[in-house]
């Protein structure tokens, strides 16, 4: 009976690898039937379900599996993985230290917590994990990446920039890697490499639209304007009607001070997708047109959208002490 739940496992896991998920639940479910003690099968399942968003499923799955074998560490590390998806942060970083336990070197456990700790922001406990996990991996362009990452957001730019050169040299396609060497070189100003790079990204995926709005914010962030500008005009002829494009368009131009083009983007973008960062966007153009009434409005018009959106009431902050100047 086991050995038709180990062939039933080995089965599915090559439909999985392939892409037919259907199938391989058909050989997960098969295997618990030979064996309902297989805790493999039952962790196999919940990978699954958390790839199909089935979090509550795939929790309970993963559970059981644990409840079978609770010295195995990569169930645990499934259980953090879940955990930090439906934002149980406590609860994750439990799963991962217990997996940590039962396997002091598991390299996905050492990731799960770096992860983890980046999502929090706090970079100094997730630097440790992900040191230790590119040690035990030290050829993993994920490793490279994740580490890079965190170096960047210490300030790190040099360190940054060499864990994604020898992420990109290991995975010259990926294009999240393309776009971290690329933002990176750009941030350290040097404009030419990090350009190419990007550029290089862009050529590779034209469908992707975040690597074009990534080139754009970070031209506009280092008063690129020009540049800035013809990255998005080329994005918006390729991808009309996007919302993102014509928001960051608006918030160049104000940078540019063409504030009726501003004022016309941001518009186009809130008739789209109406959000916060348009309100706030199209109160900055109130502010510099010295309408700071109409800049009040849209600062609590994005407020009312989203209670707790920073810029809006930093922005509604600026307008009071602008009309406060003016009497």
């Amino acid at each position: 009976m086991v050995n038709n739940a180990e062939a039933l496992i080995a089965e599915g896991l090559e439909h999985h690898k392939a892409g037919r998920q259907d199938a391989a639940e058909r050989c997960y479910h098969a295997a618990i039937e030979a064996d309902p003690a297989c805790a493999d099968a039952w962790h196999l399942l919940a990978v699954l379900a958390r790839e199909i968003s089935m979090l509550d499923v795939a929790l309970e799955l993963v559970g059981q599996a644990i409840e079978l074998a609770p010295d195995i560490a990569l169930f645990r590390v499934t259980l953090g993985d879940l955990l930090r998806d439906v934002k149980d942060h406590e609860g994750a970083e439990a799963a991962y230290k217990a997996a940590l336990d039962a396997k002091p070197d598991s390299f996905e456990a050492m990731t799960g917590l770096g992860l983890l700790y980046r999502s929090q922001n706090s970079p100094g406990d997730a630097l440790p994990y992900l040191v230790g996990a590119l040690a035990l991996r030290p050829r993993s362009p994920e490793a490279l990446s994740n580490l890079g990452v965190v170096l960047e957001l210490q300030g790190h730019l040099d360190g940054a920039i060499d864990c994604y050169r020898k992420a990109l040299e290991l995975a010259p396609t990926s294009l999240t890697f393309l776009t971290n060497l690329g933002s990176a070189l750009i941030m350290r100003d040097d404009f030419a490499e990090g350009d190419a790079i990007l550029k290089r990204g862009i050529e590779l995926f034209p469908d992707d639209l975040d690597i074009r709005l990534n080139f754009a914010r970070l031209l506009r962030r280092r008063e690129k304007h020009d540049e800035a500008l013809a990255v998005i005009d080329q994005a918006m002829a390729d991808f009309p009607g996007s919302s993102e494009l014509l928001l960051e368009r608006g918030m160049l131009l104000i940078r540019m001070e063409r504030l009726d083009e501003a004022e016309s983007a941001l518009v186009e973008s809130g008739k789209i997708h109406p959000r916060p960062e348009v309100s706030v966007a199209m109160g900055s153009v109130a502010q510099l047109r010295g309408d700071p009434e109409r800049a009040i409005r849209m600062c609590r018009q994005a407020i009312g959208m989203k209670d707790d959106y920073l810029p809006a009431w930093a922005s509604l902050a600026r307008t009071f002490l602008m009309v406060h100047k003016m009497q």
